[in-house]
Order: structure tokens, then C-alpha cells, then sequence
């Protein structure tokens, strides 16, 4: 994600994005099946995955067919964003809650 992503937020730069994008959805691919930690372990979690999954899926989608850079923007802020939500409950201390 940072790799993809960063460059864009840092120099308006999308070519990573663009490149990563697949790699993006097969990895979200690839979590939203494995077994999750028990402190995530839960349907609030699962639902963000889920959600994570959709996202670069589309997001893949969309470059494969030539989106708008505006709209490639848009998709990959909304996914570092839901990325941060899943990787701030991971790093969670116990009684923290979700937001």
C-alpha cells in the first residue's frame, strides 16, 4: 500500500498505482481468506476487508480500462483509508475500540 500509494499524496505521481493496482486486489484478495488474529477476528473487521476487497478490485478495474487519473485519485485515497482503519485495529491495545 505505502508504495503504491505514497508517491501519489507526495508528487501527484499515479504510475505507481497504476502498476500496483492488481497486486492491490490479489493481496486483498488473499487476506479477506486467511485467518485473522483474535483481537480482529470479528464482523466489523470482516466487513472492512470485505470493503477493501471491492475497492482495489474496482480500482484494478477502472485502470484496466482507462480511468479518469481524477477517479484512480479518488479510489486509491478511499482504499489507503479503509487500509488504515483495518491496520489501526490490528495494532490495537487490548480495550482500545474501533472508530
Amino acid at each position: 500500500m505505502t508504495e503504491a500509494f505514497h508517491p501519489f499524496t507526495d508528487a501527484d505521481n499515479l504510475e505507481p498505482v497504476k502498476r500496483m493496482a492488481q497486486d492491490l486486489a490479489q493481496q486483498a484478495d488473499k487476506w479477506d481468506l486467511e485467518n485473522l488474529p483474535e483481537k480482529v477476528n470479528n464482523n466489523e473487521i470482516r466487513a472492512k476487508i470485505i470493503q477493501l476487497k471491492e475497492d482495489t478490485r474496482a480500482l484494478s478495474d477502472m485502470i484496466k480500462n482507462d480511468g479518469s487519473d481524477h477517479d484512480i485519485g479518488v479510489s486509491i485515497n478511499a482504499i489507503h483509508e479503509g487500509f488504515h482503519k483495518i491496520m489501526e485495529a490490528w495494532h490495537a491495545e487490548a480495550g482500545e475500540l474501533l472508530q
